[in-house]
């Protein structure tokens, strides 16, 4: 597993065009300083009442020192991080807050606050939990296609075709099949040979002028 300081590292060597994004980052488009984008989201607009800004602006800083996003679609996921967490350490405050809220409305002397509290205000508390779990699915998507951007891309191995992929690669055409070569013996010299031969096995000792006689050649 890569350490956080190769991260920044990769990074920060990274070719001026994204592979995985198609993006062209031309040298006037980069960042200054470190090549890394600022945070876009204000600290003292994403707090309410009983939040602190210099807690979000901690936080903003841990996220950016750790990520350094190099491109917008980085800096625009990190804030995405960033404020999703921010909204769970809400929601989990407000839980608490509606619980305290709700107990103290119930009669302390039936010994049941949570009880009471829960069947009274069953649907806040459920409405909330369905914000809790938007707000982690919302962090937990961009987390992951944070770190799929900030991946250095590695081009795949090129390998020969498979077994399986050969079958369709067109065969080599098939040598030709050897001509049957035509005999140069003539028909008289096939005729003659027959006729030799039936003289030696039909008339003996007769020569071939008698053959030809016989057969009306002579």
């Amino acid at each position: 597993m890569s350490t956080r300081q190769q991260r920044r590292a990769n990074r920060r060597n990274a070719p001026n065009s994204n592979p995985v994004t198609g993006l062209s980052l031309s040298p006037a488009s980069l960042p200054p300083g470190n090549g890394a984008f600022k945070s876009g989201l204000d600290a003292a607009s994403q707090t309410v009442i009983g939040e602190s800004p210099e807690e979000f602006a901690q936080l903003q800083a841990h996220y950016f020192e750790e990520f350094a996003p190099a491109i917008v679609e980085q800096r625009f996921l990190v804030d995405q991080v960033i404020r999703n967490e921010w909204l769970l350490r809400r929601y989990h405050r407000v839980e608490a807050q509606l619980w305290t809220y709700q107990t103290r409305l119930c009669d302390q002397d039936a010994g049941v606050p949570l009880g009471e509290a829960f069947s009274k205000a069953g649907a806040t508390f459920r409405h909330l939990h369905r914000l809790i779990q938007a707000v982690q699915k919302a962090r937990t998507e961009a987390m992951r296609e944070l770190k799929r951007l900030q991946t250095p891309w590695v081009p795949a191995e090129i390998k020969g075709p498979t077994e399986e992929l050969a079958s369709f690669l067109p065969s080599a055409p098939d040598a030709p099949a050897a001509e049957a070569v035509p005999s140069q013996v003539s028909r008289d010299e096939l005729h003659l040979r027959d006729c030799g031969a039936r003289g030696q096995l039909c008339h003996g000792e007769r020569g071939l002028g008698d053959i030809f006689r016989l057969e009306g050649l002579g």
